[in-house]
């Protein structure tokens, strides 16, 4: 569910009799800057606790802190916009993602402690956890194995003033688990603006190929869509979308097989187009 955030209007001085007299704020901005990063060393302890939970597999403890973690990011205004951005972008209102995204820009990030990364990075309740860098580029991080996809417009092999367009994509695989593991297909979900039903696209390995991963080892390739659409304005110029799933199997026989989720990355046309 996206959310509304009002600027409050600058501070006026106001003058009482001869004498102007500026009211202040009772926390100066470095009391803020404290206070803010004392929340987040109480974050980073919470996380370390979540992330033993899961691996305990105390999955009750583990909800618990995980709600309270968001609890306290919900009070800090980037936090709270950044979920709403991921928010509008998961539900494709892409009008209010640009309006997030660029409130979002004028934000002081997070403070970055010590630790707190590596942490975050950490696999969370439900093995799969999608992020949301920009609405062209998504990290998902399953079993171990994380995608990453960015999608680019590819100018010399689309012709708008026919409404044909070809977008092309970069996919990593990188294998962050403990297994070798292989990739055996893959699964797309590609969706236009216009309306037109989703096309489903599956096949074996990806550009003919079936790589298989050594633990650290990444996976490059790229492959491109073509979008046949009019654009719409009022999106903002998002032609469509594309998510879906790798199956990998490890195992010494590759009997254990799993999905491999790939989050949702958009199709834009650029400023000029």
């Amino acid at each position: 569910m996206g959310c509304s955030f009002v600027l409050a209007p600058p501070f006026r001085a106001r003058r009482t009799g001869a004498t102007c007299c500026a009211r202040r704020d009772a926390s100066s901005p470095s009391s803020e800057r404290e206070k803010r990063h004392a929340t987040f060393r109480t974050l980073r302890g919470l996380q370390k606790q979540l992330n033993d939970a899961v691996k305990e597999q105390q999955f009750a403890q583990a909800a618990t802190l995980r709600d309270r973690i968001r609890d306290i990011r919900l009070n800090d205004d980037y936090c709270r916009t950044e979920l709403a951005l991921r928010d509008a972008v998961s539900e494709e209102r892409f009008a209010e993602a640009a309006r997030l995204r660029d409130a979002l820009a004028l934000m002081e990030p997070p403070p970055l402690l010590s630790g707190m990364h590596e942490e975050e990075d950490a696999v969370g309740v439900r093995g799969a956890r999608e992020g949301v860098l920009t609405p062209h580029v998504s990290v998902t991080d399953s079993f171990g194995i994380r995608v990453r996809a960015r999608s680019y417009y590819v100018p010399e092999q689309s012709a708008p003033q026919q409404n044909r367009f070809l977008f092309g994509y970069d996919i990593r695989i990188e294998n962050r688990s403990q297994h070798v593991c292989q990739l055996v297909s893959r699964n797309w979900t590609i969706r236009t603006t216009s309306g037109a039903r989703d096309t489903q696209v599956s096949g074996a390995g990806v550009v003919g190929r079936q790589p298989v991963l050594m633990p650290g080892e990444s996976y490059d390739y790229s492959s491109a869509c073509p979008i046949s659409v009019v654009p719409d304005e009022d999106m903002r110029r998002v032609l469509g979308s594309m998510k879906g799933h790798f199956v990998f199997c490890r195992g010494d026989t590759g009997d254990v097989r799993f999905n491999v989720d790939v989050g949702a990355f958009y199709f834009h046309l650029p400023p000029q187009i």
